[in-house]
């Protein structure tokens, strides 16, 4: 599979090379054309919105949704700059933010994100550009406030799967961590009619943390950090993530460390392609 080189000038991003451990996919919440989006991140600064520099290594494009046959960009790899350089890309309101954003590696994937939904069963995105009822996924429970979400394209999701595993071979990064592994958490539950102390043994033994990704202390007190961890055990894999903020190494999505976000969104095409890494 091809990646073609797109680069964006030096300006929007930072050329001094960073050990990377982690790969976190986003969606772009608009067109379809990897070009426009490197594009946008590249304007000279001077005359652009964007006061710091801002973007993401590698844009997967999408399908036209205004032009059914157009599929010139859909699955379409560019490359902004070098997996071994940075950009910001995450903007979380703490101290590991520019932490974060060095060690880890960008893929954006051109998606309109979520939809709402017309009284005559017509799906339109937040500019108001009408979406093919093809090219919509519909999850089975809402995610964040949201059950109606421009769909990935099966080119977006097989160009995605060979990134992240050429991404994963060149620098060495465990995908069995991250949200392959949430994925699995949300797939076990806890035993009925256990104690608190028995409960909390169960989750310290099955890695369900507080909201700083520590351990439980084992007694029979229901305290905060107790209820952190229920939370967390009950949550989505792809919702806020204690270990994604803690920078724990391996691939996430931006939604793990944003719960003011939605890319990207639990799409069952996608888990199914994490599941087979």
């Amino acid at each position: 599979m091809e990646i073609i080189k797109h680069p964006i000038n030096e300006g929007s991003y930072y050329s001094d090379p960073n050990f990377k451990d982690s790969i976190f996919i986003h969606h772009t919440g608009g067109h379809h054309r990897p070009d426009w989006t490197i594009d946008s991140w590249g304007r000279d600064r001077k005359e652009s919105t964007n006061k710091i520099r801002s973007g993401a290594s590698y844009v997967i494009g999408g399908p036209d949704p205004i032009n059914a046959k157009n599929k010139k960009h859909d699955g379409k790899i560019l490359e902004a700059f070098n997996s071994e350089h940075w950009s910001h890309h995450l903007f979380i309101k703490n101290k590991s933010n520019t932490f974060l954003n060095q060690k880890s590696i960008a893929i954006e994937i051109c998606n309109y994100g979520e939809l709402t939904k017309s009284t005559d069963g017509e799906f339109f995105t937040k500019g108001n550009i009408k979406i093919p009822k093809g090219q919509v996924e519909i999850l089975k429970d809402p995610f964040k406030g949201e059950r109606y979400f421009h769909s990935y394209s099966d080119h977006q999701i097989e160009s995605l799967r060979y990134l992240i595993l050429l991404l994963a071979k060149k620098h060495d990064i465990d995908l069995k961590r991250g949200l392959l592994k949430e994925i699995g958490r949300s797939e076990i539950q806890m035993p009925e009619g256990l104690s608190v102390r028995d409960q909390k043994k169960w989750m310290n033994k099955n890695g369900i943390t507080d909201s700083k990704g520590k351990k439980l202390i084992e007694n029979s007190e229901e305290d905060t950090r107790y209820l952190q961890a229920i939370d967390y055990l009950n949550s989505n894999p792809f919702d806020l993530s204690p270990q994604a903020l803690q920078g724990f190494q391996g691939l996430w999505s931006h939604s793990n460390v944003r719960a003011d976000i939605r890319d990207c969104y639990p799409s069952q095409q996608m888990i199914q392609m994490l599941r087979s890494l």
